[in-house]
């Protein structure tokens, strides 16, 4: 298929109990000029003859095989082999409403936008994915990229918009070698921040067209371990950027950088179990110590009350809420 107006870029690792329902919520779109690339990151199950045969009975789909190297690699070589104009992401135990292409490349136009978001639900095992999500009235909102940047640091605000599926961006924006960081968790915080400071224009609208899959199998819902500690790392990397290309918001970065202290402090405790809490004594140790040091910075940061009110109590009773977290799992 040549030059189609959007690409959707399916990352799949040992996808196979998800991959059909997935690639089937894509083939049912209202909006038909796409294409969907299926990258295949070294799959030790099924998934690659799926994808194989889905990519011999549809000509807009085509597939990648690769050696292993994790989401970040498997979307950088999406975005590599892609052709569209727009770039759309979707993870493979996903999917997505009837509209959401149609949604969301509309709004690009209409706009003149450089990425556009719509809401996501989550969804968990037993829900109906033939169900489709309820949307009623719904709003296209603007933002320049300093308004987007203030929703991304959170400045006085908690939203988190960092995930990068749900989204359409402009090919444009997210065009480069290695968008994702390669081999880190958390890629999509870094990735979110390249993309914005590329951007003039972001739209968000209403409509709710990305199904979020509950899978307690996957990364995101692991065990607590390097995926939540690399949390730091991330933060330092957007710190360094902005300090580069926007200097001005530098302070905000650094803000978000120490407040990520308690969240994997509180990631330690949900996440975590007796064993974890052993192994990563001594970061979660240097981690309180930290949060500890920078409270006063946090305190009169530009941190919504409710979550310095949170921040505080967990310094103060992490060991007593851990405690009762691990009696009560």
């Amino acid at each position: 298929m040549n030059n189609p107006e959007i690409s959707v870029i399916i990352p799949v690792y040992n996808g196979q109990s998800y991959i059909s329902r997935c690639v089937e919520s894509i083939l049912r779109q209202t909006y038909e000029d796409y294409e969907i690339l299926l990258i295949d990151d070294g799959s030790t199950d099924s998934s690659p003859i799926i994808c194989d045969k889905y990519s011999t009975e549809n000509s807009k789909i085509r597939v990648v095989h690769k050696e292993n190297g994790g989401l970040s690699d498997a979307r950088n070589m999406g975005i590599k082999e892609s052709q569209g104009k727009y770039i759309t992401f979707v993870d493979n135990d996903d999917w997505i409403e009837p509209q959401m292409l149609e949604k969301l490349h509309d709004a690009a136009k209409v706009h003149a936008a450089d990425i556009v978001m719509c809401n996501h639900q989550m969804r968990y095992s037993g829900d109906d994915n033939k169900k489709e999500a309820q949307n009623e009235n719904y709003f296209d909102k603007e933002y320049t990229q300093d308004e987007f940047l203030n929703i991304l640091l959170r400045v006085n605000s908690n939203r988190c918009v960092h995930y990068a599926c749900a989204k359409l961006y402009r090919r444009s924006v997210i065009e480069e070698p290695e968008y994702f960081p390669y081999k880190m968790y958390n890629e999509d915080v870094e990735a979110m921040f390249k993309s914005t400071l590329r951007s003039s224009k972001i739209v968000e609208i209403g409509y709710v067209g990305y199904n979020y899959f509950y899978n307690s199998e996957g990364i995101s819902h692991s065990t607590f371990g390097e995926n939540f500690l690399s949390l730091t790392k991330v933060w330092d990397r957007v710190v360094e950027l902005l300090q580069k290309e926007k200097p001005e918001y530098a302070e905000y970065a650094i803000l978000n950088r120490k407040r990520t202290c308690f969240t994997i402090l509180w990631k330690s405790i949900t996440y975590g179990s007796k064993e974890t809490d052993k192994k990563y004594r001594k970061q979660l140790t240097d981690l309180r110590r930290e949060l500890k040091s920078n409270i006063w910075d946090i305190l009169k940061g530009s941190i919504v009350l409710n979550r310095k009110c949170a921040i505080v109590v967990l310094l103060l009773f992490y060991n007593a809420i851990r405690a009762g977290y691990r009696f009560i799992k």
